[in-house]
C-alpha cells in the first residue's frame, strides 16, 4: 500500500536520494560557516588597520609622502644641475689653462730667443700633462669624480726635436730658463 501511495517508486532509492541531499546540505552548511568565518576575520583585520591608520603615526601620511617626493625630486634636479655646472666650469677652466699656457710659452719663446745666444737650443717651453686618478691614496675625491692632477715639465726644442731639459742642460741654461719662466709668469699674471 505504501508503494501505491508513493506512485510506484522505490522506497530504497528515495532514502538514498534523501541521504545524498542531507550530505550535500551539510557540506554546503560547512562551507557557508567557513566563508562566514573568513569574512569575520577579514572584517576584523580591516577594522584593526583602520584603527592603526587613525593613529598619530599615520596622521597626515599623504602630505608627508608628497613632501618627501618633492624633496627627493628637487634634490635629483639640483644634483643634475650641479653636474652640468661642474662640467661647464671644468671645460672653462681647461680652456683658460690652455690659453694661459699658450701665452706663457709665447713669452718664454720670445725672451729665450732674445737673451740666449747659443745655437744648441732654439727655444724652451713648458708642457703640462694631465693625469686623472680615481680615488688615489692621500687624495680626497668626490664619489664618482676623477681627481685631475697636472704635471709640468720644461722642454727644450732643437730644430724639430723636443726634449726634457732635466738632466740635459747646463747649470747656466737652467738658471737662465728659471729666470725667463719667472718673468713670463709675472708678465701673464
Amino acid at each position: 500500500e505504501l508503494l501505491t501511495s508513493l506512485g510506484g517508486r522505490d522506497l530504497e532509492a528515495l532514502r538514498r536520494d534523501c541521504e545524498s541531499c542531507r550530505r550535500e546540505s551539510l557540506e554546503l552548511e560547512k562551507q557557508r560557516a567557513f566563508r562566514e568565518g573568513e569574512l569575520k576575520q577579514t572584517q576584523q583585520a580591516v577594522q584593526q588597520l583602520e584603527v592603526e591608520l587613525g593613529s598619530p603615526l599615520y596622521a597626515g601620511v599623504e602630505q608627508r609622502h608628497r613632501e618627501a617626493i618633492i624633496k627627493h625630486e628637487s634634490a635629483a634636479y639640483a644634483a643634475k644641475d650641479l653636474g652640468r655646472y661642474h662640467t661647464a666650469l671644468d671645460k672653462a677652466l681647461m680652456k683658460y689653462h690652455a690659453l694661459k699656457m699658450s701665452e706663457i710659452n709665447k713669452t718664454i719663446r720670445e725672451l729665450w730667443q732674445r737673451v740666449y745666444r747659443s745655437r744648441d737650443i732654439d727655444y724652451i717651453a713648458i708642457r703640462s700633462d694631465t693625469d686623472e686618478v680615481e680615488g688615489q691614496e692621500g687624495v680626497v675625491a668626490e664619489v664618482g669624480r676623477a681627481v685631475r692632477s697636472y704635471n709640468y715639465r720644461v722642454v727644450m726644442v732643437c730644430g724639430d726635436v723636443e726634449m726634457d731639459m732635466r738632466g740635459r742642460c747646463s747649470a747656466g741654461q737652467r738658471v737662465l730658463s728659471s729666470l725667463i719662466i719667472r718673468l713670463a709668469l709675472a708678465d701673464s699674471f
